[in-house]
């Protein structure tokens, strides 16, 4: 036994798709082995969701679960541009049966090893054999929301690792980019991490450097692959979502409805007055207003560089991330 070198790698995941449980015994050398153990449950139809600021709502599960695989969603955006709401939805389409979240390897690599493209091309490689039966939802998992920036204080995503491994695994990526008035985001901040005035001004610096690095990862990507959304003017944009995240996998009644969810979610509560000096950055709103541009523009370099971009310029939304 002291030749084989034994080793044990336990991978615990907990996925709405599968609910799978993974117990993987290897032997190292000179043979290996491989034991699966998996515990396959079904969601339940007709799963009760309650949301913040939002009654309750029963969502009944998509007879057509799967229609679209090989699809996966991130929200790229500054901290405070609304990832909270955008969860709130994606958590009732889970439920639903037509979203799902990332597996806990895939977390730990996004974040934990996000510099590491390697282990990152690995666990999408891993995740994609699954075959993925809806919209794969990356950001709220393990490691919070994936914001610009994340969890810790200068601490970023690295979406462009994220979308080249997506490549490789032949899964098409779509990225959401959140847009928000830079005071209101800061504001916004505050209001949820009851960060104090003394701390506003390092919170600038740190957004600034966000926004950068936002911006550096979707020149990466194809123009046809992400797509931008502002908080400031969202009501009237909610119906072009339908086709940015697709259309539905039937006619049937009983597909995720998007967007009379979003419409109960989405309040009026957007501050665009912050009365502390130290949270008007004017070096902030710049930067956004950079980003702002860039989104209008339609072009990124990854509509060069990138094998599949296409020619024709997706124009709405809930296509954009669920359809063809």
């Amino acid at each position: 036994l002291k030749q084989f070198n034994p080793g044990v790698n336990l991978f615990p995941t907990h996925n709405p798709r599968t609910s799978k449980i993974l117990l993987r015994v290897s032997l190292m050398a000179p043979w290996r082995c491989a034991l699966f153990f998996s515990a396959i449950t079904v969601p339940t139809t007709g799963v009760k969701v309650v949301a913040d600021y939002a009654p309750a709502e029963t969502f009944v599960r998509s007879a057509n679960l799967g229609a679209h695989p090989g699809r996966a969603l991130f929200l790229g955006g500054l901290e405070g541009t609304g990832h909270h709401f955008w969860m709130q939805v994606f958590r009732a389409c889970e439920a639903q049966g037509s979203c799902i979240q990332s597996s806990s390897r895939m977390d730990s690599a996004h974040w934990t090893h996000r510099d590491d493209s390697d282990h990152i091309d690995i666990a999408w490689q891993m995740e994609a054999k699954h075959d993925i039966p809806g919209t794969l939802i990356l950001n709220g998992g393990d490691f919070g929301m994936l914001s610009y920036p994340n969890h810790m204080p200068w601490e970023y995503p690295r979406l462009d690792n994220y979308f080249s491994a997506a490549v490789k695994a032949k899964v098409d990526l779509r990225t959401l980019v959140l847009l928000r008035d830079p005071d209101d985001s800061l504001a916004s901040i505050r209001r949820r991490t009851g960060a104090s005035t003394a701390e506003y001004p390092r919170l600038g610096p740190e957004q600034v450097k966000g926004a950068q690095m936002l911006m550096e990862h979707l020149k990466t990507q194809p123009r046809s692959s992400w797509m931008c959304v502002d908080m400031e003017t969202f009501p009237s944009f909610a119906e072009k979502l339908e086709t940015f995240l697709g259309p539905r996998s039937s006619q049937s009644t009983n597909d995720f409805d998007h967007i009379s969810l979003i419409k109960k979610l989405y309040t009026e509560e957007v501050e665009h007055h912050c009365e502390e000096a130290a949270c008007q950055s004017a070096e902030l709103r710049e930067t956004v207003s950079e980003l702002r541009t860039m989104c209008e523009s339609g072009v990124s370099l990854g509509d060069v560089q990138s094998d599949l971009a296409k020619a024709q310029k997706v124009s709405q939304v809930w296509d954009f991330v669920f359809g063809e």
